[in-house]
């Protein structure tokens, strides 16, 4: 094998420093759970996945676009099992749309969200590659928006991966998913809207 050159180490570098979180989770992270606008920012809640509260089989999608260029948008697919998420075992869908000062949530019963069972097949189905553009020679993205999609298997393994690349197949699939369960989203950015 021969040694990988000082330009593409540094691009293996960069590329691994952005699919890592910047903010170090704290036990007194907020999450977005409970429905209405907080005067809390949801950008923890996405570094700190492994402490929100979820169930097991559960899956949390975002799209954060950079620098204020609007809010980033969060959807959890969540079984309802977990104690304190109040959904008495009855599946859920909670839906964050936040900056940096302000989060609106939006709750709703996962079957009343049509899309929702469709979105959740397709994503447990999705192949992530692990060799795509691996031996490109330099790449830098300091500004762009970051695709997240995050879950806690049925072996309780939680995963979370973030993409800034809108071509990689997991950025487009979280746009996919995140359009289809627009419906669904929709009053939690309507109240963001309003708050400001």
């Amino acid at each position: 094998m021969t040694e990988a050159s000082p330009m593409k180490r540094i691009c293996l570098t960069l590329l691994l420093s952005a699919a890592t979180p910047l903010t170090l989770a704290t036990d007194k992270t907020w999450h977005p759970v409970e429905a209405g606008c907080h005067a809390q920012p949801v950008y923890g809640s996405l570094a700190s996945w492994r402490e929100a509260p979820h169930s097991l089989s559960s899956i949390r999608l975002a799209v954060a676009p950079d620098a204020d260029r609007g809010p980033t948008i969060t959807v959890a697919l969540d079984r309802g099992l977990h104690r304190d998420l109040k959904a008495n075992g009855e599946p859920v869908l909670i839906a964050a749309v936040g900056d940096r000062t302000r989060t609106c949530v939006h709750r709703m019963p996962l079957a009343a969200c049509e899309p929702a069972e469709g979105v959740r097949d397709e994503l447990v189905s999705l192949s992530i590659p692990l060799s795509r553009d691996f031996d490109a020679d330099f790449s830098i993205r300091l500004h762009a928006t970051r695709y997240h999609l995050q879950w806690r298997d049925g072996a309780g393994e939680a995963n979370s991966l973030a993409f800034l690349d809108t071509e990689h197949p997991v950025s487009v699939a979280v746009t996919r998913a995140i359009d289809r369960l627009q419906p669904c989203w929709a009053p939690a950015m309507e109240a963001w809207r309003g708050s400001h």
